[in-house]
Parts: structure tokens; C-alpha cells; sequence
């Protein structure tokens, strides 16, 4: 978070504790982890709470897997790798471009205006960054069921920065191609959705990956 010419650079300290955990027996099978200020989080849930301070990135919604004191590394959490571990290493070591994916931001009285812009392009996903837990205006919605009808698979993300947003708190509720993002913030909603297309993956398989994300943060991996 701070440059190396910067006094109290953090990045020394954060690249000695990121040594201390991969030489550490205990978290040998947990998956990717993030050391960061201090803390270890799990790399599927870590997020960017803020632009400058050093204890901007966090881990939603489970919480951190164990913190640096001194040179002790203390485990205070269930450590598992991320639900979708391995599940698109192949994609990922392509050098194929992958589908785009639009995010629609809402803001107040902008009715279906965000959608429509994505009307008659070759985008084949939507993110769309709704109110609170999925919530957007009856304009907005209706539009997005005409574009999931097309063919488009949709995944409805909340602006807010702890994200909840299930199947049943959504505007959009019982369409084929629209999906609830369960913890999963605009952003990592847009990687997962243009990966699972670039998989060539269906509206339903798309939830189950959903389905199994969700899952995993309730079992606190």
C-alpha cells in the first residue's frame, strides 16, 4: 500500500510474512492465501475495503485465516482451499482472450438506460451492480429479463461493499439466465462469469459454481 521510498513502507514486512506462511506445515493444503498488514486472508475472499489505508484489504465474508505476530504465525481459522480451486487452470494458462462481460452500475433515476446500451452488441454476460441485496428499478428489471430470454446470462452483484445477494432478494427472481452473485462483489462476479462462458458453461452450471462459492463461505473456507 506504500511505495518503498515511503516512510513505514509496508511491502518488506508483507513479503516476510507471505515467507513465514508458505514455509508453515499447517497451511500446506489450504490453497492461495493473501499476506497482507499482518493478516492472513484466503485469496478467494480477499477484497480492497479501502484506497490508501494499510489495512485496506480484508477477507468477506469468512474473515482472515490467522495473523503474523513477530516472527509467530498464529492459525485462528478454518483453513480450506477456495471452492472453485483447479476448476478453470486450463482457461487460465490459455493465451485466448476471454468473453467480455459488461458491468452496469446503478445510480438513482437511471431506469433501463445501463442495459439497453448493452442491447444489440455480442456481449454474452451482464454484471449488473444493483441496490442493496439485488434490488433495481421495474424498467431495469424487465429489460434484463428481455436480454436474458435472448440468450444472455446475467448475474446481479449489489454496489455495497459486503455483498449478500440471494435468488430470493433479488428483483429478478425465477428466470432462466439470471443469477444471484451470492458473496461475490461486480467485479469477481465479471471474472468468474467470463471465465464459465469462455468454458462454454450454461446459465445452470453457472449457478451451481455460484451454488458451491456460496457453500464454501458458509463452511468458513
Amino acid at each position: 500500500m506504500r511505495a518503498s521510498t515511503a516512510l513505514g513502507a509496508d511491502g518488506p514486512a508483507n513479503i516476510h510474512h507471505a515467507v513465514l506462511a508458505a514455509g508453515d506445515r499447517r497451511l500446506r493444503d489450504c490453497g492461495v492465501l493473501v499476506a497482507m498488514n499482518g493478516l492472513l486472508l484466503p485469496g478467494w475472499q480477499a477484497v480492497k475495503t479501502n484506497s490508501v489505508a494499510l489495512d485496506s484489504f480484508r477477507a468477506y465474508p469468512a474473515g482472515s485465516v490467522g495473523r503474523v505476530l513477530g516472527e509467530r504465525l498464529m492459525v485462528v481459522n478454518t483453513v480450506r482451499p477456495a471452492p472453485l480451486a483447479g476448476a478453470f487452470q486450463r482457461r487460465l494458462a490459455s493465451a485466448d482472450d476471454l468473453p467480455e462481460v459488461g458491468v452496469v452500475y446503478l445510480h438513482g433515476g437511471c431506469g433501463d438506460a445501463p442495459l439497453r446500451v448493452w442491447q444489440g452488441t455480442q456481449c454474452r454476460g451482464l454484471v449488473i451492480a444493483a441496490f442493496g441485496a439485488g434490488t433495481m428499478p421495474g424498467p431495469m428489471a424487465e429489460t434484463a429479463r428481455e436480454m436474458a430470454a435472448e440468450g444472455r446470462v446475467i448475474v446481479v452483484s449489489s454496489r455495497v461493499g459486503e455483498v449478500t445477494v440471494q435468488p430470493e432478494t433479488m428483483s429478478l427472481q425465477g428466470g432462466a439466465g439470471l443469477l444471484a452473485s451470492g458473496f461475490l462483489n461486480p467485479a469477481k462476479s465479471a471474472i468468474l462469469l467470463s471465465l464459465a462462458l469462455a468454458d462454454g458453461l450454461s446459465a445452470p452450471d453457472i449457478k451451481l459454481l455460484l451454488d458451491r462459492i456460496r457453500g464454501g463461505a458458509n463452511g468458513l473456507g
